[in-house]
């Protein structure tokens, strides 16, 4: 099963399970990744600043590629959470998971910066997305939803959704309005 597939420069790139993570040129012939373990799961990716950054399941630690192809592990770690989604915008990384959002800044594996705050122990988050110079994550539990947004990625604004009993699994941003 595969959780994420990012583009850059004509390099599609996916991760999922059990080290199941491969790159392609055109999206028919694929290749292994060099640099993930084979042990982790691996499900935010994103791409930004130079570089393709995702994170394994439960302590694996922040991986960095500027290729898509050769992993490298940073040796800067998020805890031991379920990491869900992951976007990039305002020159940083979010990545959502449950109950806690990531900030990631830099460009390579040698000056990343990575924190981490649990938002509501509560809820998990399933989604963000980057638009209009903000970041915008949705999640629910027991069908209440919740919207976050933030500007800076350190301080978040939580509002409950209007839809009740509805559960936010994803959210997107285009045509100057978040869905």
């Amino acid at each position: 099963i595969y959780e994420k597939v990012a583009e850059q420069d004509g390099v599609f790139v996916m991760v999922g399970y059990n080290g199941t993570n491969y790159w392609s040129k055109d999206g028919k012939t694929w290749t292994a990744c060099t640099g993930l373990s084979t042990a982790f799961e691996y499900r935010p990716l994103a791409y930004g600043n130079g570089i393709f950054v995702t994170d394994g399941y439960k302590r694996s630690g922040i991986y960095v590629s500027e290729d898509g192809k050769a992993w490298i592990n940073s040796n800067k770690y998020l805890g031991s959470y379920t990491w869900r989604k992951g976007v990039y915008g305002n020159s940083m990384f979010i990545f959502v998971g449950n109950e806690v959002i990531a900030k990631i800044t830099g460009n390579s594996k040698d000056n990343l910066v990575a924190s981490y705050q649990e938002i509501n122990s509560v809820y998990y988050y399933s989604d963000v997305a980057y638009g209009m110079g903000k970041f915008v994550a949705v999640g629910s539990n027991d069908r209440k939803s919740l919207i976050s947004y933030s500007t800076d990625g350190t301080t978040w604004t939580h509002v409950q959704s209007p839809y009740v009993n509805q559960e936010l699994v994803a959210v997107a941003y285009g045509a100057g309005k978040f869905v």
